[in-house]
């Protein structure tokens, strides 16, 4: 690296006689150079590209700007292969672009505009070679030779895209160098002309190994070309990388004679520790494709030099060696106890090794590293030979084409002997058939999978596959028309109930409780409560997307507990849930073995005695106290909390673990029944302290939980207060929506907004908010939603003098926005002409009909035909 800068900037030095500057000019400030390229070599790419800039910015000759310029570019290089998928494309896309601002912008001589074109030219052809690093490392001793690489659709068009443009570039340089080099330096020429080449090359080797099969011989014949070239034109370190570029494209066409004869010859051409470390792995990727682990094994162990062993992608091939050398043991139909030990040492070894990389790469090794690690679990579960076939059918799954994928897992689930591949390949069929929608068909293989892996003693594995089973019942019941939904219904209930029976001890009896909440919450609050409780006792793993948090939780218990308190049908004397019962008697023990008034345990008992007037079984519609229920939270949330999970501090009785959690969740309840008693008893002092401020400083998820819980008490019309309780609620849910919130929660938000126009007969907030969201850039299914917030109300709105012109003008932008004849735009025309209509512009509102109903006879669906055509003739009939 220092040698290369070194001989760049003696290079700008050289520049025609227009642009010649001194060498002291042309070069960088003493250890400049030595300062950034060590800030590299420790990762530090963020710092050292910060010192190029600013360095860059204070420099007064072009030629040093540059220099830094390709010290940045340098920076981005070797960044590169350390970033995820996802970040590589934006990185390059960065450096190049800056790349061409500077030249554009900093004007600099032909010289030094070459010098910084050729090294956007290597950029590119390394992002490209580096997209195939990670199959490369990892590629299956059957890939048949000649056949393009399959990576992933994006990466391979980002590779692909980046080799044309690479390309285009070089050769375009190519002719500019020939125009200028009678004003160039010849050195300068030849060194230039050297390393367009070597770019060229690399990126016609990787147009090799992602080009369709037909286009590969003609791709390889010209990389041997220009090896060829190469190896004649380059001095001995040059010679080095194009014996190995050569060397590499043999070994891609399997040709081993020939790629050892080239390994060979390059040897005394190795001249640092990373010539050794390219050679190596070069030899180790050979050893592996002719299916000879072992002997890679062998070869890694072999290494004398401690640092060039510890190298990750020597490390790296190590593991594949050990994991193809375990296929190969596992293959053995007869094993003797020896090979048995050779097994399950070999399995040690990986997993070892795999712990020991997986924190330690990033970038494509870490991807190489995890693809290893995936195959290794497969091969263990299925056996070598079914993981070879199911991950052909993961790359057609990863293309979108889910009908054959599935297809090929039911035949392979049909013609397998082994129970594991059959569960396996019908569980992934299940899946397949769950993304289609073909419900019954994800039944069915649901069905058998569950039943296999119970076969194979593997509970875990057929509790996901009943569990996903019953997402297929909950969709037939969904879907199934009025007259079969009652049978439907009772399927599904009866699946979730044995679920729960048959699976209680895996993780997923806390998604099944889940599913029996959401269709006992409104014709049994009490056991829906009681099964909530039960979830928020559990010390269950799940993850994070897939287990709701403890305040969704306990406000879903506060949830249910008031629906429960609000029923006239609730049963007389029900008593106490007895896990709620349970957990008083606890609070009620903490106080009685310390009487003093600041134990942190009273917030939690507080609470729940706030919550036992919601458990009071119901009498009549006022069942709920209100004032005691708000002296109750206020008395929780005076309290002081203890921030000291470990012993009391008056006595040596030692709290639970969990009760600083337990104590979070308890706090947060009481805030959210506090204000729900402030609404509820109208008290407007109430709701601007800083009790609001609390809830409106939390996180959106919190904010969105406290209307949700106060929301229901908005429709009960037996209850006092209710238009003035959704006016305040209203009120309320302006003061938590936050500016700041991201677009998806801005959404969320619309619905309860929605909810709460319609009670309080206020639509201006709504119309408001959606007009402010149109603004904002949406997807079509984000345009979608906010149509659907609109149409809930009524065509009377538009007959308010304040909200009535929004509303007429966001269904004017929806229709601008939208493509004539689809749903929205149908939705926007037909709600313009009911406000033309409101607003007594008959006329116009019957023009509007007419000329769609012409365009789109249909109106899109029935119902929106209906409501045109009783509007048209209302119309019709008035004139």
């Amino acid at each position: 690296m220092n040698a290369a800068l070194l001989i760049i900037g003696l290079l700008l030095a050289a520049q025609a006689p227009e642009n010649a500057v001194t060498s002291d000019e042309a070069l960088l400030p003493d250890g400049q150079q030595t300062f950034v390229t060590a800030l590299h070599d420790r990762l530090m790419f963020d710092l050292a590209e910060q010192h190029c800039l600013r360095q860059q910015a204070a420099a007064t000759s072009r030629n040093q700007q540059a220099l830094w310029q390709l010290l940045i570019t340098d920076g981005c290089e070797q960044k590169l292969p350390l970033l995820s998928a996802k970040q590589r494309p934006e990185l390059v896309s960065k450096a190049a672009t800056d790349i061409t601002e500077f030249v554009n912008e900093r004007l600099p001589g032909p010289a030094t505009e070459i010098l910084l074109r050729v090294r956007q030219v290597e950029l590119l052809a390394s992002a490209a070679r580096f997209e195939c690093l990670p199959e490369l490392l990892t590629l299956d001793p059957a890939h048949p030779p000649q056949t393009p690489l399959k990576l992933h659709a994006p990466r391979r068009q980002f590779a692909l895209a980046a080799c044309q443009q690479g390309t285009d570039f070089a050769e375009a340089l190519l002719k500019h160098l020939d125009a200028l080099r009678a004003d160039l330096d010849p050195t300068l020429v030849r060194s230039c002309r050297l390393r367009l080449r070597f770019a060229l090359a690399h990126c016609t080797h990787t147009r090799s190994r992602l080009a369709t099969p037909p286009e590969i011989p003609a791709l390889l014949k010209q990389l041997d070309e220009q090896t060829e070239v190469l190896i004649r034109s380059s001095g001995d370190a040059d010679r080095f990388a194009a014996r190995l570029l050569l060397a590499d494209s043999l070994l891609d066409r399997r040709d081993f004679p020939a790629c050892q004869l080239q390994l060979r010859r390059l040897l005394p051409d190795i001249r640092s520790p990373g010539d050794q470390t390219a050679a190596t792995t070069l030899q180790l990727r050979a050893l592996l494709l002719q299916n000879k682990p072992s002997e890679a094994i062998q070869a890694t162990l072999e290494i004398n030099d401690v640092a060039q062993r510890q190298n990750p992608q020597i490390q790296l091939l190590h593991l594949h060696a050990l994991l193809r050398r375990h296929e190969l043991l596992l293959e053995l139909q007869k094993s003797s106890p020896q090979q048995q030990q050779s097994l399950l040492s070999t399995a040690t070894e990986f997993q070892q090794l795999a712990q020991k990389l997986l924190p330690q790469t990033s970038g494509v090794l870490l991807e190489a590293t995890q693809r290893l690690q995936q195959r290794f679990e497969l091969s263990l579960q299925v056996g070598p030979a079914a993981a070879t076939t199911l991950e052909q059918i993961s790359e057609r799954i990863a293309a979108a084409d889910f009908q054959t994928a599935r297809s090929e897992l039911r035949q392979l689930a049909a013609s397998s002997k082994q129970q594991s591949v059959s569960a396996f390949s019908l569980m992934q069929a299940g899946e397949l058939s769950l993304r289609l929608g073909d419900w019954n068909a994800a039944l069915t293989e649901l069905e058998q999978a569950a039943s296999a892996f119970l076969q194979q003693q593997n509970p875990a594995r057929a509790a996901s596959a009943d569990l996903l089973r019953l997402y297929c019942l909950g969709q037939l019941w969904t879907a199934a028309p009025d007259p079969e939904k009652p049978i439907r219904q009772t399927a599904y209930r009866d699946a979730v109930e044995l679920h729960l029976k048959n699976y209680s001890a895996q993780k997923t009896a806390f998604d099944a409780r889940l599913y029996r909440i959401r269709y006992l919450r409104a014709e049994a609050p009490l056991p829906a409560a009681d099964d909530v409780v039960w979830l928020l006792q559990q010390n269950i793993t799940t993850t994070p997307s897939s287990q709701p948090d403890q305040t969704t939780l306990l406000c879903l218990l506060a949830d249910l507990l008031i629906t429960h308190s609000a029923s006239h049908a609730a049963t007389p004397n029900s008593g106490h849930n007895p896990h709620q019962q349970q957990l008083l008697n606890t609070f009620r023990e903490y106080d009685a073995l310390n009487p003093h008034t600041d134990h942190p345990a009273l917030t939690a008992r507080s609470l729940q005695q706030a919550a036992t007037v919601l458990w009071q079984p119901a009498t009549d519609s006022n069942a709920i106290d209100w004032q005691q229920l708000a002296r109750a939270a206020d008395t929780a949330l005076a309290l002081p909390l203890n921030n000291d999970s470990a012993t009391d501090k008056h006595n040596t009785h030692r709290l639970p673990d969990d009760f600083p959690e337990l104590q979070h969740r308890c706090v947060t309840a009481a805030r959210c029944t506090r204000l729900l008693a402030a609404c509820r008893l109208l008290e407007p002092d109430t709701i601007t302290t800083p009790l609001l401020q609390s809830i409106t400083a939390s996180n959106p998820e919190l904010r969105s939980l406290a209307i949700q819980l106060l929301l229901p008490h908005t429709h009960d019309p037996a209850m006092p207060g209710t238009p003035q309780l959704a006016a305040r609620l209203s009120s309320l849910h302006q003061s938590l929506r936050q500016p700041t919130d991201a677009l998806d929660q801005q959404l969320q938000w619309l619905s309860l907004e929605a909810r709460l126009a319609k009670t309080s007969g206020n639509t201006e907030p709504l119309i408001r908010h959606l007009t402010e969201l149109l603004q904002q850039s949406l997807t079509p299914q984000q345009l979608s939603q906010l149509a659907a917030v609109a149409a809930v109300l009524p065509p009377q709105a538009n007959r308010n003098p304040a909200a009535g012109p929004g509303l007429i003008s966001f269904w004017q932008k929806i229709r601008n926005q939208s493509k004539s004849g689809d749903e929205l735009w149908l939705e926007a025309s037909l709600r313009l002409a009911e406000a033309a209509t409101v607003a007594g512009s008959r006329k116009e509102a019957l023009r509007m009909l007419q000329v769609v109903s012409v365009l789109h006879p249909t109106w899109g669906t029935p119902e929106r035909l209906q409501r045109a055509s009783d509007l048209q003739k209302q119309l019709e009939s008035a004139q």
